[in-house]
């Protein structure tokens, strides 16, 4: 059987690493190991700002290395983003310092077996329709958080997140001149700590895949933001980073495998390339043999080996955690992305996707300016 890289299991270089060496540079406990090597980076520095570019993973730098030389030239070290590679899981870790499996934010879709369905966390969305849940945030109000910046100023640092919708206020920039100006006016109303998020080159690599003209030109505008801001704000150490890579990806629906498709109790949750499968009593067997045979570039797990394994990150497990997911895991090694339009006819089919099991979705160049 084919095994994950051994990165997968990395706890000392990942995105709750590094927040966590961000949480001991202005001086407060953190929940779990820091970077060494960014720790000696930040030392001296009273102004600290982290860029994240959401999809930018190392493998999409280094595929547009023209566009991408600043970056590049910068860069400090690679680390990993945490399981699935996906935007709910991986923000969310770096935004609380601490991993999945604690916090409950697994990945994009979840199981909630109160309502019957899977919900689009970030989005609010029945994730079988489309809907949208009446009222507040249903995962916020099951799994509550606490961002990085509210942790500093609870200890008395000044810090700032700039997030635009679906997460948090949507407040954040709107185009990537306002990442310079936001972020530049944060600073400057005493904010010792920033952080800002902007949606690309996610949104174009999903529609587009990784090697359309438009992540070129994607690519280039990002490198450029970056580099102004750097030489506008020299009293600034920049941070950057991205929460995940992707990859182009095809669509395998499990409705082509019955003796797969009839031993699904509930709807594939999670991630499409990583996959989070309810069983019907009784047919265990069946499932994970005709899994094997059907799907042997599907890395398959059970709950209790995800967990034991620590595949969804150090700590204690929480209860949303532990009820979210289901009797197996799967994790796409090639570039299949699992559906089935049996249970789920609200799919959108994309070009490029994360959250599998390849290392260009999960290896993150951390770059490092004004040092």
């Amino acid at each position: 059987m084919k095994k994950l890289d051994p990165s997968f299991y990395d706890n000392k270089t990942n995105l709750v690493n590094l927040s966590n060496s961000i949480l001991k540079h202005f001086g407060v406990e953190p929940f779990h190991p820091s970077i060494p090597e960014v720790d000696e980076v930040l030392k001296g520095h009273d102004k600290v700002l982290v860029f994240l570019f959401d999809g930018a993973g190392e493998a999409i730098l280094n595929r547009w290395k023209w566009q991408t030389r600043f970056m590049r030239e910068h860069k400090l070290m690679t680390i990993h983003s945490v399981n699935p590679a996906t935007t709910v899981a991986c923000t969310t870790a770096f935004l609380t310092g601490r991993y999945p499996i604690e916090t409950g934010w697994l990945g994009w879709s979840l199981y909630f077996k109160e309502l019957g369905y899977p919900v689009d966390v970030f989005t609010n969305e029945n994730s079988l329709t489309g809907e949208v849940l009446p009222g507040e945030n249903i995962m916020a109000k099951k799994c509550p958080i606490k961002y990085i910046h509210t942790i500093l100023n609870e200890h008395g640092v000044k810090a700032t997140c700039l997030l635009r919708k679906p997460l948090w206020d949507g407040l954040g920039p709107d185009n990537l001149e306002e990442c310079i100006t936001k972020t530049e006016d944060a600073f400057k109303s005493g904010s010792k700590f920033v952080y800002t998020y902007w949606t690309e080159p996610d949104k174009f690599i999903h529609e587009y895949g990784v090697d359309h003209k438009i992540i070129k030109k994607n690519m280039s505008d990002i490198n450029k933001t970056i580099k102004e801001f750097v030489k506008r704000n020299p009293d600034v150490l920049v941070l950057s980073i991205a929460d995940h890579g992707l990859i182009n990806v095809q669509y395998r629906d499990l409705v082509a495998f019955k003796e797969i498709d009839e031993c699904l109790d509930k709807p594939i949750s999670l991630e499409g390339r990583t996959p989070n499968f309810f069983i019907k009593k009784g047919y265990e067997e069946q499932f994970v043999a005709a899994m094997n045979k059907r799907m042997p570039d599907l890395f398959l797990m059970s709950k209790q080996e995800a967990i034991d394994s620590h595949y969804f990150g150090e700590g204690t497990p929480s209860e949303a955690s532990l009820e979210f997911l289901g009797d197996y895991i799967g994790v796409s090694l090639n570039k299949d992305v699992i559906n089935d339009t049996r249970l789920n006819n609200n799919i959108t089919v994309h070009e490029g996707h994360h959250a599998g099991g390849t290392v260009e979705e999960r290896e993150v160049l951390l770059a490092a300016y004004n040092r």
